[in-house]
Formats: C-alpha cells, structure tokens, sequence
C-alpha cells in the first residue's frame, strides 16, 4: 500500500502540513503566553508603582491637594496619561487637565455601591485606599508617542507568529525537499535515458529498484527499451535477409541470361523452366513482404463471411496433396461432422492452411502421415495440423513467428521458403480474432494449431463448452 505514488505523496504533504501547523502552534502558544506573562508583569509593576507613590504622597500630605504637580511629573516620566477620581466620579487630578469641564465628572454612583465610576477612558480602575479610608481610583491611560501596553503585546505577539510561520514554513520546505528527492531522482533517471534513447541509443535502461508506480515505470521503460531494441535488431536482420532471400534467385536468372547472352547455353525447355521457378519465388517473396507490410499497417483488407469449415479443408489439401505425394506422405483429414459456420476471409484463411501443410511437408519424412482435425471450443473453432517429422528445438519455439526466422541457418530451399510464412500467418489469423500456437517434440512431429470465430448466426445453436 505504501508503495503507490498517490499515497506516498498524499502522506508527504500531510506531514508538511502537520509538521508546519504544529510547529506554529507550538511556538505561538509558547510566545502569546510568555508575552503575556511579560504584559501583566509590566502593567502590574507600573501600577503598583503608580499606586505606591500616591501612598507616599498622601501619607505625608494627609490629603490629595495638591496632588496635581505629582501626577504630571508621574505622566513625563512614564509618558502616560494618569487620572486621580473618587468614588463619585469627581476628578481629584488629571495630569493633562483634559476634563476639567467634563459633565461626565459629576455622575454619581449607581445602585451598586463600591463600584468604581466609568469615566469612558478605556482602561479599568485600581482602587486606592488611603489612610483616611477615602476610597480613590487611579486611572492610567497610556498616551503620546510611547506605545500602549496593549499595543507592545500585541505586536510581541505578532512577531513571534512570524517567526513561527516562517519557522514552519522552512521546516516545510526542508521536508518537502526530503521527500521529493525519491521522487524526483528516478524520474530524472529516466528523462535522461529516454533523451539518450531519442538520440538513437537502443542500449540505455534504468536501474531503479524503488516500488510503487516509479518502479513500474521503469520496469515499463526498460521492458518498451527491449522490445525497441529488439525490432531494430529485427530490422537490421530484415534488410539483410531480404537482400539475402533476393541476392540467390536474381544471381541465377542473371548467370543464365548472361550464358544465353554469350552463347554458352541454348534456350530449352528445362532452362525455361528453372529461370520460371526462379522468377516465382521472386513472386512470391515480394508478395509475402507486400502482405505483411499492408497487415502491420492496418490496411489488409478481409471479406469475412460465414464459411464452412469443411470447403476450405478440402480445397487447400486437393491442391496440396500432389506436392506431399512427391515425398511419399499422406495427408488425413479428421473432421467432426456439422461444424459451425465461421466468419473468416476464405482466401486469407487458406493462404494460413497452405503454409502449415506446406511447411509439414517440408520437415517430414517420406511415409509419414499429415493430420488436419477440428473442434469447437469456447467461441471458436480450433483447426490443427500435425505432421510426423523431425520436430522443432524448443529453442528456436518462441522466436517462430518472427519474421525471416528459420530453425534452419543454413536457408537452404529443400528445408524451406523465406521464412516470412509463420509470420504472416499469425497475422492473419490474429485480424480474424483468433490465435495461433505451435506444440513441438524434436523427432516426434510438430502440431500447429489456430482459431477462428464461430459466426454469429450459429453461436446460439452450438455448445461453446470447451470439447
């Protein structure tokens, strides 16, 4: 689970996020609560001075008359705003004399008795108890240039969340640079293999062993660098099989030409018939390489229509069955009756049968036996041809189909054509729908075996179980 890609990133945010919000939470809550601690300490030492002095005054005095000369020397030097009032709300000071003339002076108490008048100053009351027991409140209000204690909080406050913010946001960034390097590694890896392998280089792969949807794709990478590899080792061989496939039949009409030419032989018949025969595997090896080119392009074109199984069969093995006797061999034909109709190219179909028979022919012994039988399976009809030759080495097994692939290196004509047959074929039968396989054992025989659809007429009237 932990390996996908979505969740590893999904995860990686969320810790950003945890460890950001948390480290803000942390040191905000740590700095508001020193702040405030360092705010209610000053506001009470400054208040506490402010009251202690007024005690002083009036204990020497034994009275506040007077008292204004104190409360402004008290204001210069703290910058403040102090007023004196008593429990009537009559001023006793003021260290601006701003309200002198205020009505707001002369209100008198409320129903609750021994509460402090509001003078509308914003700020609360300390209460003064004097020797005399006159109670008296004290009122500072910070003013000036010098800030307020509520602002100097604030701004402490304010200050530590930045810090906190940046802090978190530089220990987000850290973590976000952490994690994003496993990420970011390999896909740099594979930016610059894939640039490599745009440049023409086939041999670059990735070493990643990360898991999750990276190691995928570089699993996927190196699979599709394989596989481009492998057709232009394929191509190269193309060129150079064609070339080779050409190079023997053009050299032989040219020889002869060449000795008709110079009079060194005369035309008869044998000679017309060998430079014939050359002539046609030229024929039919530009047919073959015309036909495999149109069926990697997408562009052969099938008439499927419902067919019976049976007319190809026969068809194909009248024409093949002069060729097997020729090497003493026997072609059987091993059909259930009342096969299904199938949607197939009948041409195109027995173009796929005559090779295999062909080619069965050619790897079999003389007195063998070549055996064509059907079945229905699934949705579809499994025809098979097996012969009694020398077999195939399971080595040669999975490159069979590939194109110019012969087991035998040598390319000589009595084992075989260009080696383009198979290849076609699984083509062929793969734009039907169907599938294609070869079963081998060396020296018992070889079974080539393809599907093709069951028409859609007949699907309802057959049993598609596996038999």
């Amino acid at each position: 689970m932990l390996r996908s890609l979505r969740l590893r990133l999904l995860l990686a945010l969320l810790a950003v996020v945890a460890v950001a919000v948390g480290t803000v939470a942390l040191y905000g809550s740590s700095a508001t609560s020193k702040e405030f601690q360092r705010y209610v300490s000053n506001e009470s030492s400054r208040r506490a001075q402010a009251v202690a002095e007024l005690l002083i005054y009036y204990r020497q005095t034994r009275s506040w008359r007077d008292v204004q000369p104190l409360l402004e020397q008290m204001a210069q030097i703290s910058g403040d705003w102090i007023v004196l009032a008593d429990e009537k709300g009559r001023i006793i000071a003021d260290s601006q004399n701003f309200l002198a003339d205020d009505p707001r002076l002369f209100r008198i108490l409320n129903e609750l008795e021994g509460q402090p008048i509001d003078l509308g100053l914003g700020q609360p009351a300390v209460e003064i108890t004097s020797i005399s027991k006159q109670r008296v409140f004290l009122y500072i209000v910070p003013q000036g240039q010098q800030e307020s204690s509520e602002g100097v909080f604030l701004g402490a406050v304010n200050r530590q969340l930045l810090l906190a913010i940046f802090a978190a946001g530089l220990v987000g960034l850290l973590l976000t640079l952490l994690f994003s390097r496993s990420i970011v590694r390999p896909v740099e890896a594979l930016t610059a293999a894939a640039r490599k392998m745009g440049q023409g280089d086939l041999e670059q792969r990735v070493d990643i062993s990360t898991q999750g949807e990276i190691g995928d794709l570089a699993r996927a990478f190196n699979i599709m660098a394989d596989g481009l590899a492998r057709q232009e080792k394929l191509r190269r061989n193309m060129v150079s099989d064609v070339a080779h496939e050409l190079r023997t039949p053009l050299s032989n009409l040219r020889g002869y030409l060449e000795a008709l030419r110079d009079g060194v032989l005369t035309p008869t018949p044998p000679l017309i018939d060998s430079l014939y025969e050359e002539t046609m595997i030229l024929n039919h090896l530009v047919d073959d390489l015309q036909d495999l080119a149109l069926i990697e392009a997408g562009q052969l074109q099938l008439m499927q229509e419902p067919t019976l199984v049976e007319e190809i069969v026969i068809r194909i093995v009248h024409q093949m069955e002069p060729f097997a006797a020729q090497k003493d061999l026997t072609i059987a034909v091993k059909l259930p009756p009342e096969l299904p109709l199938v949607d197939v190219d009948c041409d195109r179909i027995g173009q796929v049968l005559r090779n295999m028979i062909n080619n069965a022919i050619s790897y079999s012994s003389p007195g063998g036996t070549i055996t064509i039988s059907a079945r229905v399976r699934m949705a579809m009809v499994e025809l098979s041809v097996e012969d009694e030759g020398v077999g195939i080495d399971p080595k040669h097994l999975p490159h069979i189909f590939d194109r110019f692939y012969r087991a035998d290196r040598s390319r000589a004509r009595a084992t075989g054509g260009s080696g383009l047959g198979l290849a076609i074929a699984r083509q062929i039968i793969e734009a039907h729908g169907g599938r294609v396989q070869i079963k081998s054992v060396p020296d018992r025989g070889t079974i080539v075996i393809f599907t093709m659809p069951v028409s859609d007429t007949q699907l309802a009237d057959f049993d598609m179980s596996e038999g």
